[in-house]
């Protein structure tokens, strides 16, 4: 994550600190996650969210020699969405993976295409571990399309995936 600090008539900032703040939906309160103390004009944080989390930068305020005063100021707040692992593989018609973090005993949707739409075909639930386990037939020669979705909740997106099966 990287931004300026600007003045208020566009110019640039000189000194001063950047704090990056997190709000996630496990700890809604802000908390510092890295200071940025060389900040002036640019900052820059290098952050990997592990779920979904609201970030904003909090600018200190300083002031120069000359007599130029910069007020602190904070920036409007921005969304972060991550995504849970999802691994998929396939073997014959045959489609399992695993689903990690905390997704353990829950719903997986497998839509079939039929035309140009998505049609409920079944929905599966991984096991204690996050995994789950599909044979999915193959009706025909041509290629039958299968999508298979997450839902997302709070604390991450959603995610979905497509495959097909076919019979030789």
């Amino acid at each position: 994550m990287n931004g300026a600090i600007t003045t208020t008539a566009g110019g640039s900032v000189y000194s001063g600190s950047a704090t990056l703040m997190v709000s996630t939906v496990k700890s809604p309160t802000w908390t510092v996650v890295e200071v940025d103390e060389t900040a002036g004009s640019y900052f820059f944080f290098d952050v990997k969210p592990d779920s979904n989390a609201i970030y904003k930068v909090v600018y200190s305020g300083s002031s120069s020699t000359n007599g130029d005063v910069w007020s602190p100021s904070e920036s409007l707040p921005v969304t972060v969405g991550v995504q849970r692992k999802v691994t998929a593989s396939t073997r014959g018609t045959t489609f399992f993976g695993k689903v990690t973090p905390d997704y353990t005993r829950k719903p997986i949707k497998v839509e079939r295409k039929l035309g140009k739409q998505w049609r409920k075909y079944k929905t599966i639930k991984t096991d204690a571990r996050g995994k789950w386990r599909i044979k999915l037939p193959a009706p025909s020669r041509k290629k039958t399309f299968w999508r298979f979705t997450v839902k997302g909740d709070t604390a991450y997106l959603g995610w979905s995936s497509t495959g097909w099966t076919r019979r030789y």
